[in-house]
């Protein structure tokens, strides 16, 4: 009995082996797919790269406004914001009457460029709030108003500003709001040109004209032909055309000689011929012919007149114009020349003070500013023009405190201006600002033996000065840097380079 009973309990524990290594294992869950090239079915552990089928009903809602909204927000230009509504969703309605460009952020430090979300005018746009509490706004010109409703759910039934249904017609606008409307022509499958032109056919004996089939020409020299005139008279032009030689087949010109060559239409073509004549007739009804120099001269001709005007008008390219004659019927011609260059000189004489001149001060003959006198030099030609390309200034003050390496001012006037101040004073133009014509600077050299010089250079490039009469071109001087103490009485000369 003992030995039974440990054959039976021996048993019932090999019975609860299997029991015990399942309690132990791990579950695994796999899904059934079919091999694409066996068609066997397989049982394929679940995994990221075969994930397990679901299929499920999802239910979403539709925004619903929670009843918060902000003031209505009014954009310009310069970007603004606002705290938004309450919800986790906001629908942003732009009611105004340009386009809004909007962003959203975590601070009232958010702003809006014309780069970021784009709501057309009486359009929408639904955003999801997340962390964000502002919104900011911005237009690229003028002014527009939002208006946000915060709630929750998907928002669904906005659109843009506006939108254009299918069919109707387009009308093209008047010509200076839009261009014409362009048409281009195909031929034969490519656009209309000059190598794809369009073209007819004519027919000529039920075919189309061409090189074997051209148009023919007969005209009759058995009458005059006769031209009427533009004054009720008629010329006769009779046998002055020839007939038609056309392929090889000659004929008989009327003239009595025959033409040459083929497919043409010879008109007074041949030597042999009687020269056709066409004569000009003039209002009284007679021949106007020039027999040639020194003929004698027809009773009429034809006259070439010019014309007088105190103003002559521009001529542009492609115009014509009569010519010009002056008041008293003489022919106006103008000659182009070459230009002559020139080199006047003038002299200004200082006065016998020697103290020293400051930064702006008048450069004159006189302290007294009524009797300050302005020099001058003279251009080449009265009422021309001339171009000048430098100065050369020039003194004999041989002070060693005096102009050496100091700057000079050279003022150009077409006519002479009064100033407020004399010399050592303030450089001030009473009258004549008007006449000013050009300015150079002088950088004088360092004190010689017997003074200082200097090469002006004009402040804007070379310099053209055109007078409406004379010859005369005034000038002053001005200091733009201090002096020392001068000589008495001194002498500046300045010679001018003019190319007239």
């Amino acid at each position: 009995m003992k030995l039974l009973s440990k054959i039976f309990l021996a048993l019932g524990l090999l019975a609860l082996v299997p029991n015990l290594a399942h309690a132990q294992g791990v579950t695994r869950i796999c899904q059934e797919t079919v091999n694409s090239v066996t068609g066997a079915n397989n049982c394929v552990d679940v995994s990221a790269t075969n994930p397990f089928n679901v299929n499920a009903s999802v239910s979403v809602g539709g925004f619903a406004p929670g009843g918060s909204y902000i003031s209505p927000l009014s954009v310009t230009n310069s970007s603004s914001n606002v705290a938004l509504p309450t919800g986790t969703e906001v629908v942003v309605y732009n009611v105004g009457a340009n386009a809004v460009y909007v962003k959203l952020g975590t601070s009232n430090a958010v702003t809006a460029t014309t780069s970021d979300d784009y709501i057309s005018a009486g359009g929408a746009l639904a955003l999801t709030v997340g962390s964000n509490t502002y919104i900011a706004a911005i237009t690229a010109a003028s002014t527009s108003t939002l208006n946000v409703s915060g709630g929750a759910g998907l928002p669904t039934g906005w659109g843009g500003g506006g939108g254009s249904g299918g069919g109707g017609t387009v009308t093209q606008g008047p010509a200076a709001s839009s261009g014409p409307w362009i048409f281009t022509p195909w031929i034969a499958g490519a656009v209309n040109s000059a190598t794809n032109g369009i073209y007819t056919n004519l027919l000529q004996g039920n075919a189309a004209l061409s090189l074997t089939n051209p148009l023919f020409v007969a005209p009759s020299t058995a009458a005059a032909w006769t031209l009427s005139g533009p004054f009720g008279t008629s010329t006769s032009l009779a046998n002055s055309i020839s007939t038609v030689v056309q392929n090889g087949l000659t004929g008989t010109t009327a003239g009595g000689a025959t033409p040459s060559g083929n497919n043409v239409l010879v008109v007074q073509g041949d030597a042999a011929m009687t020269p056709l004549l066409v004569d000009l007739f003039g209002h009284a009804g007679t021949i106007m012919d020039f027999a040639g120099q020194n003929a004698t001269a027809p009773a009429n001709s034809l006259q070439v007149g010019c014309e007088f005007n105190t103003t002559p008008t521009t001529i542009t390219t492609g115009h014509s114009s009569p010519c010009q004659m002056d008041s008293a019927g003489n022919l106006l011609v103008r000659a182009a020349i070459s230009s002559t260059i020139t080199n006047p000189t003038s002299t200004l004489t200082l006065t016998s003070a020697t103290t020293a001149y400051a930064i702006g001060n008048l450069i004159a003959s006189s302290a007294t500013a009524g009797s300050v006198v302005v020099p001058s030099f003279a251009i080449a030609t009265s009422g021309g023009a001339a171009v000048i390309n430098k100065l050369l200034l020039t003194s004999n003050d041989s002070t060693s405190t005096a102009w050496g390496s100091a700057q000079i001012q050279v003022d150009l006037w077409t006519t002479a201006p009064t100033f407020t101040n004399g010399d050592r004073a303030a450089f001030v133009v009473a009258t004549g600002t008007a006449a000013h014509r050009a300015a150079f600077t002088c950088t004088m050299s360092p004190e010689y033996g017997d003074g200082v010089y200097a090469e002006c250079t004009p402040n804007y490039g070379s310099e053209a000065v055109k007078l409406a009469s004379g010859t005369t071109i005034y000038w002053t001087l001005q200091a733009l840097t201090i002096s020392g103490v001068t000589g008495a009485s001194k002498v500046f000369t300045l010679t001018a380079e003019l190319q007239n």
